[in-house]
């Protein structure tokens, strides 16, 4: 049996056309259908594309077999799992699920079109995506256009489509894992070590072939042997080196590299051993014990790839403060023979080891370092650990951007502040909302609290997000989401501040900085207890978004701007047309206690000068900020 348009009752309700699955699941055909992935991704796109092109020569009273013109029906898709879309369904509420930057034009042709922010700063051309595209795409899909537009200062969106070959036998799901790959291809466009870490422990270490050994990246074929004390020191040294190269580095374990004519190694192949030949917690205690000071901030993981036992070894070395460099190794390897007494100092310049001479550890003996610059831009957190600095916000490192239940359409204008906590289980566990969850969650939330939070009505809740809500007056109230991101594995907490628009009435900045703050500390550490009850095992967090955005339209048609609702005045010179939006990232290391309000500041500078104000700081420093 194949895909086949039906028509008939469903559901209780009122609708003609239903595409039927092999399987015998029921999904309206109305004007914008929405496909769940759950129930269709072991159908051929061919046969979903024959059966609504059924309805369109029926709705258009066309023969059967008569060509089509250019009339097409666009279909979304959703990740959403199939009892929790069968629930929607007896709502009549399918079109509320979160659609994946994937659709399908079915017409004449089947189209597949997908949305990619990508980095300016990568400067793709039609081209350059295109290649990219080809690398991706499985036989039978290929590209039949690129648009590129301009969305935010540092962002570009990238819309890519892609014509399914009419005799093609491709599954949906090869169609949306074949859309998923080029999506996460383009956003590595601007790639550094914190995210390519991302993307080996997030199982998609095959996006780092053809990459070029670097500054921040270093590739081994084979794990160290730890029995071995020449090979413990080794290690030690190609992490000490790392960390003393003065950015944050990966080192790759399992992936083969080939040697260039110019010089320089190219990943060619991933290479998997067994977790047993890793010893990634043994190897941890090693660096402990070799590296001198210990490397703050260090992490070393073993990633398990996809349908096999083996995966790589992934070792993340974040940039280190000058002032705790050079890192040193005890013990040496001198004429081939490991010198336990000796210690020995290594760094690296692009690709390449290079040795540090007497004349450089002079200073270092004597106490007379001279700062490195980039150092007064350091940032501690509550235990005087240097923290890094802001994420560029590429779709994998901004999963929140499709996965939004929250995106409502106020009634009245209103300016919408928003932190969204990333988190990423670390051990493979169901993500499941239970009664008890929301329950759990409301108790937590009403702690110390006078005006009480409750379940958001109207919003639908599920076992894959729940929504709460307080009314703090008639103009502002508060959201608080519980949601996985439907791109990824990532659970997002999100925490919503929703001012609506009075009269002439305006925030200041400093209430801006306020509300972050308290938004910080509510998704994040007043949850931790409640959070960890849905997410089995332990978690990391990935990143911290912050965001500010108008909602809703003026009469005239205009957009509002943030200037709209907040005195920008104090930020000095800057653009002439007020920002629409703003938008930051932030590692892990910034969400500790007592940082939240050191990170709102920082978000606020970051978005000022993305908005083009020439001279934030001394406003900064009135509200708080201190630069180091």
């Amino acid at each position: 049996m194949t895909v086949r348009l039906y028509r008939g009752p469903a559901y209780g309700r009122a609708v003609d056309d239903y595409l039927r699955s092999s399987t015998g699941q029921l999904v309206p055909l109305g004007a914008d259908p929405i496909l769940p992935i759950d129930w269709f991704a072991e159908e051929r796109v061919n046969d979903i594309a024959n059966a609504v092109r059924g309805l369109i020569r029926q709705v258009s009273g066309m023969h059967p077999r008569e060509a089509l013109d250019d009339a097409s029906i666009d279909v979304r898709l959703t990740s959403l799992p199939g009892d929790d879309f069968k629930t929607l369904l007896e709502s009549g509420e399918e079109l509320t699920s979160d659609a994946l930057p994937i659709q399908l034009d079915i017409g004449r042709a089947v189209t597949v079109r997908i949305v990619s922010a990508v980095p300016a700063a990568a400067a793709f051309t039609r081209d350059d995506i295109v290649a990219v595209a080809r690398k991706s795409l499985p036989r039978g899909l290929s590209v039949a256009g690129v648009e590129i537009q301009q969305w935010i200062s540092a962002k570009q969106l990238v819309t890519v489509e892609m014509r399914l070959s009419q005799r093609g036998r491709l599954m949906l799901g090869e169609v949306v894992r074949a859309s998923e790959h080029l999506i996460s291809a383009l956003a590595v466009a601007d790639l550094d070590a914190a995210r390519a870490f991302s993307l080996v422990t997030g199982g998609r270490v095959d996006l780092l072939l053809g990459l070029r050994e670097s500054q921040w990246l270093e590739v081994k074929r084979d794990a160290y042997r730890l029995d071995d004390r020449a090979s413990c020191i080794e290690a030690a040294q190609d992490v000490a080196r790392l960390a003393n190269g003065g950015t944050s580095a990966l080192l790759l374990c399992g992936v083969k590299a080939k040697r260039l004519p110019g010089g320089g190694e190219r990943i060619t192949q991933i290479a998997p051993f067994s977790a047993a030949v890793a010893q990634a917690r043994r190897l941890r205690s090693v660096l402990d014990n070799y590296v001198y000071p210990q490397v703050a901030g260090l992490q070393v993981t073993f990633v398990t790839l996809a349908e096999t036992a083996d995966g790589v070894l992934a070792i993340y070395v974040p940039q280190q403060a000058a002032r705790l460099r050079p890192f040193l190794v005890h013990g040496a390897i001198a004429a081939g023979k490991t010198e336990g007494a000796f210690i020995s100092i290594v760094s690296r310049r692009d690709d390449d080891s290079v040795p540090i001479t007497a004349a450089q550890i002079h200073p270092f003996l004597a106490g007379a370092l001279a700062q490195d610059p980039e150092d007064e831009m350091d940032h501690l957190d509550d235990s005087r650990q240097a923290m890094s600095r802001g994420l560029v916000l590429t779709p994998r490192h901004h999963p929140s951007q499709y996965a939004d239940p929250l995106e409502f359409r106020c009634d009245a204008s209103a300016l919408c502040l928003r932190v969204v906590q990333v988190l990423r289980p670390t051990l493979p566990a169901p993500f499941k909302i239970e009664p008890r969850h929301r329950k759990r969650f409301l108790t937590e939330l009403n702690v110390d609290e006078t005006l009480p939070w409750e379940h958001s009505i109207g919003s639908h809740q599920s076992t894959t997000h729940a929504v709460f809500i307080r009314r703090l007056s008639h103009d502002e109230s508060h959201r608080l989401t519980l949601t996985k991101a439907s791109i990824s594995d990532h659970i997002l907490v999100i925490a919503d501040d929703v001012i609506l628009k009075h009269q002439d009435a305006e925030l200041t900045l400093a209430d801006v900085v306020d509300r972050w703050t308290r938004l910080l500390r509510r998704c994040s550490s007043d949850l931790r207890g409640a959070v960890s009850l849905v997410i089995p095992g332990t978690t990391m967090v990935d990143a911290i978004e912050i965001h500010i955005e108008p909602r809703g339209a003026l009469p005239s048609g205009r957009t509002w701007t943030i200037g709209d609702f907040v005195d920008l005045t104090p930020l000095g010179a800057g653009r002439d047309r007020g920002p629409t939006q703003g938008a930051s990232a932030w590692p892990s290391s910034w969400l500790t206690s007592g940082a939240e309000r050191s990170l709102a500041l920082e978000a606020l500078r970051d978005n000022a000068h993305d908005w083009g104000y020439l001279d934030p700081d001394p406003a900064m420093t009135q509200f708080g900020w201190q630069a180091g």
